[in-house]
């Protein structure tokens, strides 16, 4: 339990916390790269408006925009390409730029001549189109390789700085999460301690009562207070052993002994008692056992599971349904699953079945028991290594699976 409670709390809050990182992350990345990206506009747009040059006074004192200073000149690579109305080059000028080659920039220019376009990006490069009168056309080209490599860099190193922080907030949490839930599982530890400590004080009262009850009809004869007497003390002391089970469960006190056993004949075994209470109600009851399939599991702790399944779907199947046992393999693992119609049922998971006490409206007044045979039964399954859920796939059925470990 307490186990459960860290690592929920250690979950929730990288969970959290890589949320808020990732999602502050983003922000930060995508404002940068959107800085970068205007950035190389203005200077292209400035670069465009002087015909693809730096005039000799251009960017002195930031008058032209933030991004165009007076160094901008001399660290901005770009060419230019000049072309006739025919798509023929005139010029091209590479003399700003190294990495590329002036056959190369002018086969660039004509193709994108060709193809019409007037602005956008090619490869690290970021390109604009000047119109003249008499129908020449240049491109001007600015590398934008630089900015690139740095949003890069920037993203790689938040990503590292993200990760880093996180595995500290990890640590952290880890270290802090015993004190966190402290409050919490002294509540938890109390309560388990008042359930068991009044289970076994429970018992001795009733005990009495119910020798009390046979002494009474030994001298005046069985009646309907002394029946109910009976009923009513095999009740509670049925109630005090469950909640006392549980209780042990919470506390791993219950030592289950885990061996090989034959599932599909401890099932069959099982089942037989309640086919016929079954038949008996008028409901038909079939069973689809796969044979010889063997687990390790406690044999005590499979058959209890098994009875609470049973019993479940026997008293609360509607007139008239019909109640299904299925056990197979399933990837490499024993399912044992039961199928019955039941009311007050909605479509998908039916987690509250497996809250304590719980019982759907409509079985109040019905069959007896007190919400509490699933819950035991998941946990004998989770401390098997198995698994135990309930579903309803069209709000009519229920349909309780249990996967043995």
């Amino acid at each position: 339990m307490i186990r459960r409670l860290r690592r929920s709390f250690v979950t929730v809050t990288m969970l959290s916390a890589a949320l808020v990182l990732v999602v502050l992350m983003g922000v930060v990345n995508l404002t940068n790269y959107a800085e970068r990206i205007s950035s190389d506009r203005e200077i292209l747009a400035y670069l465009v408006e002087n015909g693809g040059r730096f005039p000799p006074t251009g960017g002195r004192g930031g008058e032209h925009g933030r991004s165009i200073t007076a160094e901008t000149p001399y660290e901005t690579r770009f060419y230019t390409v000049l072309l006739n109305p025919e798509g023929q080059v005139i010029y091209a000028d590479t003399a700003q730029v190294a990495a590329i080659t002036r056959e190369e920039a002018e086969t660039t220019a004509q193709a994108l001549y060709a193809s019409g376009r007037d602005a956008g990006r090619t490869g690290i490069y970021r390109f604009a189109v000047i119109e003249y009168d008499g129908g020449d056309t240049q491109y001007v080209f600015l590398d934008c390789g630089r900015s690139i490599m740095a949003a890069r860099a920037f993203l790689v190193n938040s990503m590292i700085v993200t990760a880093a922080g996180l595995l500290v907030l990890f640590f952290i949490a880890r270290a802090l999460s015993g004190r966190a839930v402290r409050p919490i599982v002294e509540g938890y530890e109390k309560q388990k301690s008042f359930i068991t400590n009044a289970g076994h004080e429970l018992k001795t009262p009733l005990a009495v009562i119910e020798s009390s009850a046979e002494v009474v009809e030994l001298e005046h004869g069985e009646s309907q207070w002394t029946r109910a007497i009976h009923t009513q003390t095999k009740r509670l002391a049925a109630l005090t052993e469950e909640l006392v089970a549980l209780a042990r469960m919470d506390e791993g006190a219950a030592r289950l002994t885990l061996e090989e056993l034959d599932l599909s004949a401890l099932a069959a075994e099982t089942l037989e008692p309640y086919a016929m209470m079954a038949e008996q109600r008028g409901l038909p009851f079939e069973t689809r056992l796969r044979p010889g399939l063997r687990v390790r599991a406690d044999r005590a702790a499979a058959e209890k599971i098994i009875t609470i399944m049973a019993d479940n779907a026997v008293k609360y199947t509607t007139d008239g349904g019909a109640i299904r046992f299925t056990l197979s393999r399933e990837a490499g693992r024993a399912v044992l699953r039961s199928e019955n119609p039941a009311e007050g049922l909605s479509q998908g998971r039916q987690e509250r079945f497996f809250d304590r006490f719980y019982r759907a409206d409509d079985s109040r007044g019905g069959a007896p028991g007190y919400g509490l045979g699933l819950p035991l039964a998941r946990s004998l399954a989770e401390s098997m290594g198995g698994r135990m859920y309930a579903e309803s796939p069209d709000g009519r059925r229920l349909v309780v699976t249990v996967r043995f470990g």
